[in-house]
């Protein structure tokens, strides 16, 4: 009996269990590898779209009549600091401006003015400007728009907005209809609200780009009780556009919306 049992004790301890071959590790790490690529990759692409896109720098200068001195002058040091050699119009995208913000916007914009030349522009016309008061018993309004015309003509002629379509930068000179109480654009390029989609709202102004520069300024800084209001097709008047926007950066950013 114990022979017996001794063999069976050992045929148990010799008996060997075949182990699971362990899971190979080299296609985990393939398969992790590959989704970092793939993550990489599209990482790279979200950075190259956004670098691609150039950004675009827009100049919104407001109303105040002769304080228009004081906007050159700030100018003036953009373009000595932030220039670095550029002229004004090639360092925007886009200029905006509302009553004598519309005039600096121009000259910028068509005349190709610099700071200092749209500063001797101011002080060589201001007196003229205002200092034509009206001859009415009631002194409504207080100016003669004749000199300020005067100027704007002998500047631009005849040339119209739509005379530098071409140019660059684009430019906004903002009114107000006095008819509807919104505002009137006139600007070098056509917009259409067919732009529109989901992630923005635009809001659809009236605008023209077939008017005089001279026109269009004269309309922009038609300030109440200050110089008359200007008429324009349809019945309607126009006046200075500080009215409703004296610091039109909301409509800039409408327009830069519409634009890219």
């Amino acid at each position: 009996m114990e022979a017996k049992t001794s063999t069976k004790k050992s045929a148990k301890t010799s008996k060997v269990v075949p182990r699971k071959k362990p899971t190979p590790q080299k296609s985990l790490s393939t398969k992790r590898s590959s989704t970092t690529k793939s993550s990489k990759q599209i990482a790279s692409k979200k950075v190259s779209s956004t670098t691609q896109k150039k950004k675009k720098n827009i100049l919104v200068i407001d109303g105040g009549g002769m304080r228009g001195v004081i906007v050159n002058r700030i100018l003036m040091e953009l373009e000595k600091y932030l220039g670095k050699g550029k002229p004004l119009h090639q360092m925007f995208d886009l200029i905006v401006g509302t009553s004598t913000g519309s005039i600096v916007a121009t000259g910028i914009g068509f005349s190709k003015m610099n700071a200092k030349q749209g500063l001797d522009t101011y002080i060589a016309n201001g007196k003229q400007i205002f200092g034509a008061k009206s001859t009415k018993l009631i002194p409504v309004p207080k100016y003669s728009s004749v000199p300020l015309e005067t100027v704007l003509k002998k500047q631009f002629g005849s040339k119209t907005f739509a005379d530098f379509k071409q140019s660059q930068p684009k430019v906004v000179a903002v009114a107000t209809n006095l008819n509807t109480n919104r505002p009137y654009l006139f600007k070098n390029y056509d917009t259409t609200c067919a732009a529109q989609n989901d992630d923005h709202e635009f809001f659809c102004d009236e605008y023209s780009s077939k008017a005089p520069i001279w026109t269009a300024i004269r309309s922009s800084t038609a300030a109440p009780t200050y110089f008359a209001s200007v008429p324009i097709d349809k019945g309607n008047e126009l006046i200075d556009g500080g009215v409703l926007f004296n610091n039109p950066l909301f409509l800039a950013l409408n327009e830069s919306k519409m634009l890219w």
